[in-house]
């Protein structure tokens, strides 16, 4: 029988997870601008901020996870495959919280119970979209080195980083690394023996591939890397603390860090927040065309971006040094076996489905 973990580590690693999910959010808005245009996206905006300053709070949280499921549903079908698995996370994560945090069941507020049931359906939705990603590659039209985009991809990063020539011989190595890459990482997150070894694979190759200059690239890597914490035990939080606690010096530098960043975040936040809001309320009244700010929204984000990539990184070393001190497992897949946030796994599944069913062959996972 697996040992229950204290409520406590649930707790940490769900703050922790609803911090790094609104500034992923935040990531989103500054890649795709149109929610500028949109009072649901300003919403959706200011929601983001409000988590960001209290991440302790499941309300806040949960306004968040609605507005984006509003914004999106307003969207459809213009919006990014990885913006529409967002939503349907989203929508995974309101379900499972208004079962917990309806008024007639007052008992039930429990932050921990609610990541626990969570975690295990999101892991498997993120499964899910590994599968259809390395699926709907299975085409004659991905292996020409003419025609495939695992070309185009290396193509933009040779332009942007200079890595590697780009030869017929480099981008078939391409690829076939893609897909076997996309095939590894979803199965070395099902087993525990090769979960952490999986979580470090998928942030390198997402970091790789979020340098690329296309618009959305490092948006959709911002969304797996906070993924990616469902996977690992729920006391990952106090682990790292502990980690870094015993490096005095390292302290140190992050607990300088902290105060000097919780000091000016507030009024950062607000004062930026404000400016964003007056700005996309002149734009609804006056319409006004805001594409020259267009590179620097850009920039903004990918900066956030690299900083988290970068901690991310840091912390999947980490993870993978200290398996020798046996991590307990993360998340149990298949576990609840029902929830209504199973809702989402399986809108998730059958749009990953409908270009074989002839509804669309456009926007699907």
């Amino acid at each position: 029988m697996k040992a229950e973990r204290p409520a406590g580590s649930s707790i940490d690693a769900f703050v922790a997870f609803r911090f790094l999910w609104a500034l992923a959010e935040l990531i989103h808005l500054t890649t795709f601008g149109a929610w500028i245009y949109e009072p649901a996206g300003i919403l959706l905006f200011v929601a983001a901020i409000a988590t960001l300053l209290r991440p302790t709070s499941l309300w806040r949280f949960f306004v968040l996870c609605a507005c984006d499921v509003l914004y999106v549903f307003i969207r459809a079908p213009n919006t990014a495959n990885h913006i529409l698995f967002n939503g349907l996370v989203n929508l995974t994560l309101v379900l499972v919280m208004i079962r917990h945090l309806r008024p007639l069941h007052p008992g039930r507020r429990d932050a921990g119970a609610i990541y626990r049931e969570f975690a295990p359906l999101v892991c498997v939705e993120v499964l899910i979209l590994y599968f259809f990603a390395v699926f709907h590659k299975l085409n004659a039209d991905f292996i020409r080195l003419d025609v495939s985009c695992a070309g185009v991809l290396l193509r933009g990063l040779a332009d942007r980083l200079a890595i590697m020539p780009v030869t017929e011989l480099t981008i078939g190595f391409t690829i076939w690394f893609t897909l076997i890459v996309e095939t590894a990482i979803p199965v070395m997150l099902v087993w525990h023996r090769t979960r952490y070894a999986g979580v470090l694979l998928g942030v390198v190759f997402h970091l790789l591939l979020g340098l690329h200059p296309a618009q959305g690239l490092y948006s959709f890597s911002t969304m797996l890397f906070v993924l990616y914490t469902l996977f690992l035990p729920d006391d990952y939080v106090s682990r790292l603390r502990t980690a870094i606690a015993a490096r005095p010096r390292v302290e140190s530098i992050l607990v300088a860090l902290d105060g000097s960043v919780r000091r000016h975040l507030r009024a950062l936040v607000l004062w930026g927040g404000a400016l964003v809001v007056g700005v996309a309320g002149a734009v609804l009244l006056t319409d006004v065309d805001l594409r020259h700010l267009r590179s620097a929204a850009l920039a903004t984000g990918q900066l956030f971006w690299v900083a988290l990539a970068l901690g991310m990184l840091v912390a999947a070393v980490w993870i993978v040094r200290v398996r020798g001190e046996r991590l307990p497992p993360g998340a149990a897949l298949l576990s609840p076996l029902w929830s209504p946030g199973l809702i989402g796994a399986l809108m998730i599944l059958l749009n990953g489905t409908t270009p074989y069913l002839g509804l669309q062959t456009r926007r699907n996972l």
